[in-house]
C-alpha cells in the first residue's frame, strides 16, 4: 500500500485540528466553564429539644451536618440556599415533604461539645447565623451547619427520608446533593426528647459496618497453638479500674 503526500497532508489536519480542540476544551475549563459545586457530607446528628416558654411548649428539632463544597468549575458560585427535606415513607399522603432551613454555623473543631443543653452550648460554639456564602473557582469551603426547626406535637414515624438539596446564584433550582434514612420510633423519640440522647447517621450507600474482620470469628485461626514464651517483662493492666459502687 503506497501513501500519498495527500494521506500524509490529511493526517497532518487531522492531528492538528485533535491539538486544537483538546487546546480549545482546556481553556474553556480554566477559564470560562461555570460554576459546578460538589458536595462533600459527613454523618448527620439529629437531637429534639424540649422548649417551655411562658404560655406554650413545644419541640426543637435540630440537624447537624458537616459539610464540604468544591467549585470545580472556573467561575465563582454563590450557596444561596440550604435546606433538608424530610418525607415521611409510612404515611398515606403522596408526595408529603418538609422542609428544614438552615440556623447558623458553629465552630466545626468543637463539634463534639453539642450536648443536650441547647443554649448553654450555642453560646460557646456558635459562629454565625445563617447566610449565603461564595464558592471561589477551584476552591472548598468546610461548614458545619445546623439545620432547626420546631415541631408542636411529637413526630413518630419509623420510617423519614431526609435529602439536603442546594441552591445556586439565586436561579430557584434545588438540586439533591445528599441522602439519610432516619428512624423516629416511640423509644427513639423517648431517648432524644426525654433523656436529650443524640442520634447519628450516616448517608445512604455509606453504611459503616459493626465488623471490620470476615469471617467475625477469624482472629480464631491467626493465633499460635503453641504457647506463648513469657518475656519475664511486667507490664501495667491495660483495662480500667472503675470504682465499685457503694453496697
Amino acid at each position: 500500500m503506497t501513501v500519498t503526500a495527500f494521506d500524509f497532508s490529511l493526517i497532518s489536519v487531522g492531528i492538528a485540528s485533535a491539538a486544537f480542540f483538546v487546546s480549545l476544551t482546556t481553556l474553556w475549563k480554566n477559564h470560562f466553564s461555570k460554576c459546578n459545586v460538589l458536595v462533600a457530607a459527613g454523618d448527620l446528628q439529629h437531637r429534639i429539644y424540649p422548649i417551655k416558654g411562658s404560655d406554650a411548649e413545644w419541640y426543637m428539632v435540630s440537624f447537624s451536618i458537616p459539610l464540604s463544597f468544591t467549585n470545580s468549575g472556573a467561575k465563582s458560585g454563590m450557596i444561596t440556599g440550604l435546606r433538608l427535606k424530610l418525607h415521611y415513607s409510612n404515611l398515606p399522603i403522596p408526595e408529603n415533604r418538609e422542609y428544614v432551613y438552615p440556623n447558623f454555623e458553629i465552630d466545626p473543631k468543637k463539634s463534639n461539645q453539642i450536648s443536650k443543653e441547647r443554649f448553654n452550648w450555642m453560646k460557646k460554639l456558635l459562629l454565625s447565623y445563617w447566610m449565603p456564602f461564595i464558592v471561589l473557582p477551584k476552591n472548598s469551603i468546610s461548614k458545619l451547619i445546623v439545620f432547626e426547626t420546631r415541631w408542636d406535637d411529637p413526630v413518630i414515624q419509623d420510617e423519614i427520608d431526609c435529602s439536603l438539596e442546594i441552591e445556586i446564584d439565586h436561579k430557584g433550582n434545588w438540586l439533591s446533593a445528599c441522602n439519610w434514612s432516619l428512624n423516629l420510633s416511640p423509644d427513639t423519640w423517648s431517648d432524644l426528647a426525654c433523656v436529650g440522647n443524640s442520634m447519628n447517621y450516616c448517608q445512604v450507600g455509606q453504611q459503616h459496618g459493626f465488623y471490620s474482620v470476615h469471617p467475625q470469628d477469624l482472629h480464631k485461626y491467626t493465633g499460635s497453638k503453641d504457647p506463648l514464651q513469657k518475656t519475664g517483662m511486667k507490664s501495667r493492666p491495660s483495662f480500667l479500674n472503675f470504682p465499685e459502687k457503694d453496697s
